[in-house]
Formats: structure tokens, C-alpha cells, sequence
């Protein structure tokens, strides 16, 4: 089937249903791959979960920044979806794994470019919300790819499944919560200091069986010690420990202030 755009060919039928799902497609015009990605919506009737999907799309369309993909479309699957008409869908270039840094001069132009991205859109009110390993895909650099399209993000159920789909895999302890207003580019730097641990030591910052579990590792429990993978400054676990802070207050309230104390480090 193509979708209203008439740009892009599914590869697989869409799910019928509330819950979200991601799907492969090709581009009509010389068949590169993209992802599709339909984000969970309880009724897709409903206005103003419309309205504020649109709003999240053309926000994160207009940051026009190297470190953020912009959406090569969205909007409603139509008619010709069957079951799934009417669900909002968002297309991107497909994700190219991107080697893990080795060393400290790498993974700090790694830290950079993804804090700059960050700065650029905290200062135009759009936040990520969904920053892990999976969003540091990118063939010709790292980037901010597979942004949120909900914020807040919804609190993980104890039945989740192993890896949530269109989720982030690291929460910080205030994602979840009713309060909508716990959520800011605190968010965010908590979830690039569980990236950037990931990348120093090769291992994620907490581990468990279900995301669950991991998440209540991410409001509970302190970080073990740093173990790097290679020789990092002295001062970059202080750095880390302070984007990892369990309080949001704590931490750094905009990533340029945390641009600004790494660059003390590299």
C-alpha cells in the first residue's frame, strides 16, 4: 500500500489496535529504506490527541540542526490502511548502526555533537524524550533520531514486554509521573549520562529482566562505580554523576551549562 504522500511503499500491514508499533518501508524513489513508526493512540478520532501530535511533529520538523533527522513524513494513514486508518504514522530514514567510540577523543565529539542537538532544541521548547543507544544511529554521525513523539512519556507496567516498543530504554525517574511539568531538558541530560555511561563502560548503566525493573533502578538506585572500557579524564565521573542525579534539581537545568563543564574535561 502507499501512504497519502505517495513516497513510500509499506512492506508490511499495518496492526490494527491502540498499541505501537514500528515498521519497515522503502522510498518509492530509488527504494532507500525507512522506518515507519505508528505511535499508540487510544482513539484516533480524538482531536486533540491529533492536534498535539501534529504539533509535536512540525516542532521537531522545524529544528533544521545536524544533530536532529528531520521527519521525512507524517500525518494519518489513510483509507487504503483498512483496520489501522486514521492512526498518525512518522517516517524517518532507517537507523544505520554506528560503531561504539573506543576512545576518549571519540566518544567526547560523540558527547558533543549530541549536547549541541540538545541545547539547539531545549531553546526551541522540544525535548527528545526517548534518548538511548537506539537514537544514536545515524549513517554519517550520531544523532537525536527516534525522538518521542508522546511527552510524557506513559509509566512502564510491570507486564511490559522485554523492550518496549517506541520506548526508551532508559527513563529518568521523573519520566512517568502525572505531573507533566517534571519533565524538561533535565530529562533529557539524565538520559544522555545513561548513554554516555553505556558507551564508557559497555554495559548499560542498570541491567534487569523486564523494563520495569530497569526503571525502578533509575529511581532507586544509586550507579555503581565507573568501570571505562579506555582512559577517560579524571573529572568525568563527577560529570556523569551529576546528569545521573535521581532529584531533577540537581542536575544541570540546560545542556549548554553541561557543554560548558565537559569541555573543562576534554
Amino acid at each position: 500500500m502507499f501512504l497519502s504522500s505517495g513516497a513510500f511503499h509499506l512492506l508490511a500491514v499495518p496492526p490494527a489496535g491502540p498499541a505501537a508499533a514500528e515498521l519497515a518501508a522503502v522510498a518509492v524513489d530509488g527504494d532507500r529504506p525507512v522506518l515507519l513508526r505508528l505511535p499508540a493512540i487510544a482513539d484516533t478520532a480524538d482531536r486533540r490527541a491529533r492536534r498535539a501530535f501534529l504539533a509535536r511533529m512540525r516542532a521537531l520538523d522545524g529544528l533544521r540542526h545536524r544533530a536532529w533527522p528531520a521527519p521525512l513524513a507524517f500525518g494519518f494513514l489513510p483509507h487504503e490502511a483498512g483496520s489501522a486508518a486514521g492512526r498518525p504514522f512518522l517516517i524517518e530514514a532507517a537507523p544505520v548502526t554506528l560503531a561504539a567510540p573506543c576512545d576518549w577523543p571519540s566518544l567526547a565529539r560523540v558527547l558533543f555533537v549530541l549536547l549541541d542537538g540538545l541545547a539547539h532544541g531545549h531553546a526551541r521548547g522540544a525535548l527528545h524524550g526517548a534518548l538511548d543507544e537506539d537514537a544514536l544511529s545515524r549513517d554519517g554521525g550520531p544523532c537525536l533520531c527516534r525522538a518521542a513523539v508522546d511527552l510524557p512519556a506513559p509509566p512502564i507496567r510491570d507486564d511490559a514486554p522485554t523492550r518496549p516498543i517506541l520506548g526508551p530504554t532508559v527513563r529518568a525517574p521523573e519520566q512517568g509521573e502525572s505531573d507533566a511539568a517534571a519533565v524538561g531538558p533535565w530529562t533529557d541530560l539524565y538520559a544522555l549520562g545513561a548513554l554516555a555511561w553505556q558507551l564508557i563502560t559497555g554495559a548499560p548503566l542498570f541491567d534487569a529482566t523486564t523494563p520495569w525493573a530497569v526503571q525502578r533502578a533509575h529511581r532507586t538506585t544509586a550507579p555503581p562505580a565507573l568501570a571505562p572500557r579506555f582512559a577517560v579524564p579524571e573529572g568525568l565521573e563527577p560529570w556523569l554523576l551529576r546528569l545521573l542525579d535521581k532529584r531533577p534539581a540537581e542536575r544541570w537545568r540546560r545542556a549548554a551549562d553541561a557543554v560548558l563543564a565537559l569541555a573543562g574535561l576534554a
